[in-house]
């Protein structure tokens, strides 16, 4: 099995519980911090997952969010059964996906794409908008939302041009740095404050 993405209950203390995506085998579930796993993809009609998202109310809505080769699929009951959401046609491979810190208000979600640039849903992922210039058709290989993103709006996207950031919850974005090819992306908690970025690189 080769493993592509974890993810880990934001109520891990209390559940123990987390999620590993695979290649070529969907999502598996433990409810006993790693100790044991359970295949968990029923509903889950492409078993090529490229990345995860819990909702940051996990411990009261189970909801989370699958992004695989050909759209993004959600489950409501912690990962026991799976739905497809309605991605926009068109837009190719989800790579990764963020939900920001206040969804349970908000519902914002982002999911960056292989070629078509990175999309946010205001809406649970019911429905969807492109970024624009100059991100239209870019790869993008992560996303990350600032702690604070429902007050300064802030989220950064690594691209195989570099890292880009926006202030205005992905209207509008700018390169921050040139770091062609990053992977993976992480925010400190005290990133609205001045804390560090983190970018993993190949």
């Amino acid at each position: 099995v080769n493993v592509s993405a974890l993810e880990v209950s934001p109520d891990f203390l209390r559940d123990g519980m987390a999620f590993a995506g695979t290649m070529a085998d969907g999502v598996f579930r433990s409810t006993d911090r790693g100790a044991t796993w359970e295949s968990s993809s029923f509903g889950l009609l492409d078993l090529n997952v490229q990345d995860l998202a819990t909702s940051p109310a996990f411990g009261r809505d189970e909801t989370v969010y699958a992004a695989t080769t050909s759209g993004v699929f959600h489950s409501h009951n912690g990962g026991r059964a799976w739905r497809e959401v309605a991605f926009p046609p068109g837009a190719g491979s989800v790579q990764c996906l963020a939900c920001s810190p206040d969804f349970s208000v908000d519902g914002t979600l982002f999911a960056g794409t292989e070629a078509s640039g990175i999309y946010r849903s205001t809406d649970r992922g019911r429905t969807w908008q492109a970024s624009g210039d100059p991100l239209a058709n870019a790869c993008i290989n992560a996303v990350a939302i600032s702690p604070d993103y429902p007050r300064d709006g802030t989220l950064l996207v690594a691209t195989e041009s570099g890292i880009y950031v926006s202030r205005d919850a992905g209207q509008r974005w700018r390169r921050c740095a040139e770091l062609p090819g990053a992977l993976c992306l992480a925010l400190a908690p005290t990133f609205a404050a001045g804390g560090p970025a983190m970018a993993g690189l190949p």
